[in-house]
């Protein structure tokens, strides 16, 4: 048995799909299911409804959304084939695309992607959002004109480069549509109405609205709320397309599962209208809309489906664990990976753990405002954004920054994130130390709030560690208990509050767990010490940092926030080889320095059982800094080629 064979497991299908032919007989776990259902207080909604949101956005982080349920089939299919490289098609900023791209990183296939986009060389395809993880991941893209349709023109193209790719290499492709919205992909969201029924939405809702763009979700819906017999009302709101494509896509999957007695009709109402200047394009009221949703609820929507369509627990716990083949890892050991990055979407990380205890404690004192600090692109200013925004606070940001006025602020990674969440921000020198500069600050703000409105204020320091924060990571041991066993974990401690957690944890359980970890700012004579006052904080006055605690140090680098080109060629070659993304300043830096000890220092470690805790960070590779990374990358190998011809050369 391949590697890759080795990840698809047996799928027993809801009792209630046994009228379905064509059900898949593995599938892979990709997600983080479960996802939780809160009441969403959306701007605009008339007075006499209730809308409720299911969160799909945190079904992973680089694979969050509807995507990664369809591909857990499409995957596992693709390897039960004995296929090696996956070729599917999508527009340049493409969310299928990019989960794909993500997925068979994760797997050890070989993404292709043939993107519609309007780039005239390969110069102009950019380094943003879903493009700059595709490009991360080492997928090989095809830019086809942005005018270009399925059948007559992608599909050819696919099906060419498959033969191309078995002729010259002897490997099988795998091809699936645009969305992965075909008769496999669709058990995806079959999976998902059997996660509604558990979680009582039956019962308990009326009606269900997503936004449509590919069909494969509105079809995987239909035929689960026609097998259950449910009541529930289903919406579909057009973003692409129209309103006799979905029908017709809907008939032809019922055909397909041998559902041939009902019409796709009777079974969901396909909204057209909402299409605004067209797929992937935005009107003014729509950008509007996205960011008067980000200020009063704290969800982040996106432009292309679910800003158009949709004109309480922080954090989602029992992240998985798996084998993480890390490049560079020397023979006889073997490293997990923690994915606490998929704590959320815009919440993921270390730091919602921490926010569900500390904003529990500021509604609990009556607080309407928030303050913190951190870097410019701190994860933990733009969790505390979107945090408190969920539940109707208002966040103030002090963000320590080398811009010379507020213009040249930039919008890009966390920033993005914190305007959109309309948070108030307060620039503040680079240098900036805590206690001296920060602090004061931040207890003006308040008393300023306090005399000016009447309105209490909390504060939270510099990464949300303290004694209150504490706990979230003190629950993390019992999570990881229950989940496997492991002689090591390893982290990226910049704040001390994840360090101080775990190793308190780790005590009180009686783990027997080596706690190290690895420092990305200040030293260890620093962590030792805010350990030490966490402990006496919360009565355990008679242990010290040092019997708990390992700090490794000797891998910040180039500093704190500062990124040497090892440290991104090795986030690069992590995302390319295994589809995990490390963040410039936290896990990347950890990452490496925890391979870089393993290999000079084997012994610091308890046995060759390691775990390695992601911590998130996502966003911070949007700041720009990757792009150089990988121009010097795709000169030494090309990914990216022009296909505008369906009937030319074929693009060496």
């Amino acid at each position: 048995m391949s590697s890759a064979e080795a990840l698809t497991i047996p799928y027993e299908p809801p009792s209630w799909t046994k009228r379905l032919t064509c059900v898949p007989k593995r599938k892979i776990e990709l997600a983080h299911p479960n996802t939780p259902i809160h009441k969403w207080t959306l701007p605009r909604v008339p007075e006499g409804f209730s809308v409720f949101i299911k969160r799909d956005d945190m079904t992973g982080s680089t694979l969050s959304g509807n995507k990664v349920r369809k591909l857990e089939f499409l995957l596992a299919d693709a390897i039960d084939k004995g296929c090696s490289h996956l070729i599917t098609c999508g527009s340049v900023q493409s969310n299928h695309c990019r989960a794909v791209a993500v997925a068979a990183r994760q797997v050890g296939l070989t993404p292709h992607l043939f993107l519609r986009s309007d780039a005239e060389d390969v110069f102009d395809v950019g380094c943003e959002g879903n493009i700059l993880l595709d490009r991360l991941c080492g997928a090989h893209i095809y830019l086809v004109p942005k005018i270009c349709p399925y059948y007559t023109h992608l599909k050819p193209r696919m099906e060419r480069l498959a033969q191309e790719i078995l002729s010259r290499r002897g490997e099988k492709s795998y091809l699936f549509p645009v969305g992965g919205s075909n008769k496999i992909g669709l058990f995806g969201y079959i999976n998902v109405f059997e996660e509604l029924r558990q979680q009582n939405v039956m019962e308990n809702f009326d009606d269900m609205v997503f936004a449509c763009g590919s069909g494969g979700t509105a079809s995987g819906l239909s035929v689960s709320n026609y097998l259950l017999g449910s009541k529930i009302r289903l919406h579909g709101i057009v973003v692409s397309n129209s309103e006799k494509h979905f029908y017709h896509h809907c008939d032809k999957t019922l055909q397909k599962v041998g559902l041939t007695d009902v019409s796709s009709k009777d079974l969901v109402n396909i909204v057209d209208g909402y299409k605004g200047k067209g797929y992937g394009q935005s009107t003014e009221e729509e950008l509007d809309f996205i960011c008067q949703v980000a200020t009063s609820t704290g969800v982040l929507l996106d432009p292309s489906y679910t800003g158009k369509a949709a004109l309480g627990m922080l954090a989602h716990p029992n992240t998985p664990i798996h084998r993480w083949a890390l490049p560079g890892l020397p023979e006889g050991f073997s490293v997990f990976i923690k994915r606490d990055d998929m704590t959320g979407s815009t919440l993921s990380g270390n730091k919602v753990r921490k926010l569900e205890f500390l904003l529990a404690d500021a509604l609990d004192k009556g607080c309407s405002h928030v303050i913190t600090c951190g870097s410019v692109q701190s994860n933990h200013c733009r969790a505390v954004a979107v945090a408190a925004r969920q539940i109707g606070l208002t966040p103030h940001l002090f963000l320590r920054s080398a811009a010379e006025d507020v213009c040249s602020l930039g919008c890009e990674g966390n920033v993005l994130v914190d305007r959109m969440s309309a948070a108030d921000i307060y620039l503040i020198p680079k240098m900036s130390p805590y206690l001296t500069h920060q602090k004061p600050r931040m207890e003006k703000l308040a008393e300023e709030s306090s005399y000016s409105r009447g309105e209490n204020s909390y504060l939270i320091p510099v990464g949300g560690s303290d004694h209150v924060g504490l706990f979230g990571y003190i629950n993390v041991v019992d999570e990881l208990q229950k989940q496997a066993y492991f002689d090591d974990v390893v982290f990226a401690c910049g704040s001390g509050g994840t360090a101080s957690g775990l190793s308190i944890g780790n005590y009180l359980s009686g783990s027997n767990l080596k706690v190290h970890g690895v420092a990305v700012s200040d030293n260890a004579k620093y962590f030792h010490e805010h350990c030490n006052e966490m402990m006496q904080e919360i009565g355990l006055k008679n242990l010290s940092s040092e019997d708990l605690l390992d700090i490794i140090e000797g891998h910040k680098g180039l500093g704190y926030g500062v990124s040497s080109e090892e440290e991104l060629n090795f986030i690069s070659q992590v995302a390319g080889s295994t589809g995990i993304f490390l963040d410039p300043t936290y896990t990347g830096k950890a990452a490496l320095g925890m391979v870089k000890e393993i290999k000079r220092n084997p012994s610091r470690f308890k046995g060759n059982r390691i775990l390695f805790l992601h911590t998130g960070g996502v966003f911070e590779l949007f700041d720009g800094r990757m792009s150089a990374v990988l121009q010097k990358k795709e000169e030494r190998q090309v990914t990216i080629r022009m296909w505008p011809d369906v009937n030319g050369p074929y693009p060496h």
